[in-house]
C-alpha cells in the first residue's frame, strides 16, 4: 500500500497512475490520446488499481491509464460515477471531493489545493511486483476494456470491493 497524491480533474474521463507497480492489473500497450488542450499524448498501458475511500471502504479504479511521463496522478470524479459504481462524485474546488457509494455511504476527502489544482491522499493497494500467479479473469473484467487484461498480482477482489461497500 501506498499513500498516493491524485491531482481531482473534474474534466477528465479516466483515471492516471504514474507508476506500473501502483496496478493491479495492467495491460501494457501504447494508447494514443488527445488531451483537452489539443496536446497530444501517449499512455503506456491500460488496467485496475485499487483506493481506499476510507478505512476498509475500497474503490476500484478502472479504466486506469499508465502514463509514466505525467509527475502527478490523477482520479477523475466523472469515471468513479461512470466505472465505479459510486453514485455521486462532486468535487467543491478548494475544499473537497465527495464520493458517494453504491451502498449509500457518502465520504469526503478534503482537498490541498496548489497552483490554484486541487489534491487528494489515497492508500493505493499493490504489489511490489507481480506475484507468481496464474493468468485468470475475474467476472469484473469483463466489463473493463481491453479484455486482454493480465493479472499483477495474487490479490483476490472481494464482493465488497467490487461493489464500493
Amino acid at each position: 500500500m501506498t499513500l498516493v497524491s491524485l491531482r481531482v480533474d473534474g474534466g477528465a474521463n479516466c483515471h492516471v497512475l504514474n507508476e506500473e507497480y501502483y496496478f493491479i492489473v495492467l495491460y501494457k500497450k501504447e494508447i494514443n490520446c488527445t488531451l483537452a488542450c489539443g496536446e497530444k499524448s501517449r499512455f503506456q498501458g491500460v488496467g485496475i488499481a485499487i483506493a481506499e475511500l476510507s478505512k476498509g471502504n475500497y474503490c476500484i479504479l478502472a479504466p486506469a491509464y499508465l502514463s509514466t511521463k505525467d509527475d502527478v496522478c490523477t482520479i477523475s470524479p466523472g469515471a468513479l460515477k461512470r466505472y465505479s459504481k459510486c453514485k455521486q462524485a462532486t468535487h467543491e474546488p478548494l475544499e473537497y471531493l465527495s464520493i458517494t457509494t453504491s451502498s449509500n455511504q457518502t465520504i469526503k476527502i478534503k482537498s490541498q489545493t496548489a497552483a490554484g489544482l486541487d489534491y487528494i491522499k489515497l492508500p493505493i493497494h499493490h504489489f511490489k511486483r507481480p506475484l507468481g500467479t496464474k493468468q485468470q479473469r475475474h467476472p469484473f473484467l469483463r466489463r473493463v476494456k481491453p479484455k486482454q487484461l493480465l493479472f499483477r498480482s495474487g490479490i483476490k477482489l472481494t464482493d465488497s470491493m467490487l461493489n464500493n461497500e
